[in-house]
């Protein structure tokens, strides 16, 4: 039997007596050819101080009898050098023990890890289970067009060059019989020429604020637009939701109509929403088609009623209005955005509602224009979040999701489950490393816990990179990173605590009582703050605290003056 080294350490705490740390360091016994190596490890209290002994390699190459013999007198060296090592072979078993325990926590704590990785990946397995939808059409009847791109803003106003809007509409030529515009300034008065050279129809549009000059001005550009342009202009829409915005009234709407009708020969209109045509019947008498919107978004319906929601209203209109056409000229639905009663603004909800929507409109025969193109970041000042997300693509010209496949409400879902387990492990690891003590119970705690916040991260990054990002943004959204990094700092130090105080089965340093004598124990200060107390009461204090053992207290000096200057003579 060879002892490598023997040592031990001393450890403080808090101003507290010495703790001597021992620590058997390395144990190897050899018979034959079977090989056990234990790592033992003691604490006790004491007050010696801190000693270190070390004992040479023995009993390297001897034969069996001499490696024995090596052994009994390494063993009675080790007894001689200290007390604390005469117990060896007890400690030898209790190590043993110890570290069969440690094995066991550990395979403990690797199983929990595995069984709370696999529940999270269940856990996202399950949220974005693939719906199967209808599978969108070769081509649709139309899309609400705006081409502007990033930040660019009508607002500005910030128009896309002619270039852009090229590229925009070859983007949509293989897909969509016509696109819808809602203004000609600009460069998007060169729309109807363009669409021409791709095989694209047209709903020319004007628009309407509360400014007469500015209104008398897109009124005569959507005249000369038209008429350069009318073989690719299949309707003319005037207007879009002025009535609902209340920058127009039905009767100065009237009077835009009749003034466009003189100038154009095809069909004419104002877009406005379902219910407003049926609180202004008079506005039909002046229209050649309803330019209708069905956002069920905005109406709080969920996405599971929102295409029947829509059919319903058509049905409505069409029982009221018998004798005009129809024409959905905004159908969709954000992929982003507050949730709005029932409605909740998600990518894979965005993919439901109009593959469903497409479906029903093939089989009803009808007429739409699908609510929009391409994302517009800069509504977000207008509409909100959601504003910026109604695009069928993206602001890269790329599609958001699935055109035939099942839909996947997170199409990289796998992915995120893989990161989030990662970060859990790493989060484990840091917990794990100071939870010698906890049961299994409390390890189950901080995986769970771990995992939580490792998933919930993972989901809220996730979810931040689907904004179309300001500088303004991505400075708030660092801060707020920042700050919920200290949040979980403080989610995981609360946990910890939680679980030491419900789940610990041993101290993780436990301190093994001995008796002292009393020459040897601290004394215990007391001190007795006293301010406009009443005199008895104060007086009852000392009387109390020197019938105790006060050669153990110490009563502080100042409280020793007071009491005999208020002692009664």
């Amino acid at each position: 039997m060879g002892v490598r080294c023997l040592q031990w350490q001393p450890w403080h705490h808090c101003g507290g007596p010495s703790k001597l740390h021992f620590e058997l360091v390395f144990l190897r016994l050899k018979r034959g050819r079977g090989e056990r190596q234990w790592l033992l490890d003691l604490n006790q209290t004491a007050s010696a101080k801190p000693r270190a002994v070390h004992i040479a390699q023995a009993g390297h190459d001897l034969g069996h009898s001499a490696k024995h013999a090596e052994a009994v007198r390494v063993m009675r060296f080790m007894e001689a050098g200290s007390a604390a090592v005469r117990g060896v072979s007890t400690l030898v078993k209790l190590a043993f023990a110890n570290a069969l325990g440690k094995v066991t926590m550990n395979r403990a704590s690797v199983l929990i890890a595995l069984v709370m990785g696999a529940l999270t990946v269940l856990l996202w397995g399950m949220v974005n289970r693939p719906d199967v939808e209808p599978p969108w059409p070769s081509k649709v009847e139309g899309f609400s067009f705006s081409p502007m791109r990033g930040e660019q803003s009508p607002e500005g106003p910030d128009y896309p060059d002619i270039s852009q809007v090229d590229e925009d509409l070859a983007v949509l030529a293989g897909d969509a019989h016509a696109v819808r515009t809602y203004t000609v300034q600009s460069t998007l008065a060169e729309v109807p020429r363009l669409a021409g050279v791709h095989g694209l129809n047209v709903t020319l549009g004007a628009w309407i604020t509360r400014q007469a000059d500015f209104n008398d001005g897109e009124l005569n550009k959507l005249v000369e637009v038209f008429r350069e342009n009318h073989k690719q202009v299949v309707r003319v829409i005037v207007g879009n939701e002025a009535i609902l915005r209340e920058d127009q009234t039905p009767e100065q709407m009237i009077a835009h109509l009749q003034r466009v009708r003189q100038s154009v020969w095809a069909p004419i209109s104002t877009a406005e929403p379902w219910h407003l045509w049926l609180k202004h019947p008079e506005l039909v008498e002046h229209v050649d088609f309803i330019a209708v919107h069905m956002l069920p978004y905005w109406e709080g319906i969920s996405v599971d009623n929102a295409v029947g929601h829509v059919l319903n209203r058509y049905q409505r209109l069409k029982e009221a209005f018998p004798d005009k056409e129809i024409v959905i000229s905004e159908v969709g639905w954000p992929s982003k955005g507050r949730t709005r009663k029932e409605a909740v603004a998600s990518l894979g909800n965005q993919a439901k509602f109009l593959r469903r929507f497409l479906a029903a409109a093939e089989r009803e025969g009808l007429v739409y224009y699908l609510m929009e193109a391409f994302d517009q970041p800069w509504k977000r000042q207008i509409e909100g979040d959601a504003g910026a997300h109604w695009g069928v693509f993206d602001t890269d010209r790329e599609p958001k999701f699935a055109f035939t496949s099942p839909v996947v409400p997170v199409p990289n879902w796998f992915s995120l489950a893989a990161i989030s387990v990662g970060l859990s492990i790493l989060i484990l690891a840091l917990l794990f490393r100071d939870s010698a003590g906890l049961s299994s119970g409390g390890r189950g705690f901080l995986a769970f816990v771990a995992y939580a916040i490792a998933t919930f991260v993972v989901w809220l990054l996730y979810d931040f990179t689907l904004e179309y990002m300001t500088p303004a943004m991505l400075v708030v959204g660092v801060a707020l990173c920042i700050a919920a990094l200290g949040v979980i700092l403080v989610l995981l130090t609360e946990a910890h605590e939680w679980a030491e105080a419900l789940w610990l089965k041993q101290s993780r340093r436990p301190t093994l009582p001995k008796a002292l004598p009393d020459h040897r124990l601290p004394k215990v200060s007391v001190h007795v703050p006293a301010y406009n107390e009443p005199p008895e009461m104060l007086m009852q204090t000392l009387d109390a605290l020197d019938r105790l053992d006060l050669s153990l207290i110490h009563i502080s000096e100042p409280t020793r003056l007071r009491r005999k200057s208020r002692m009664p003579s």
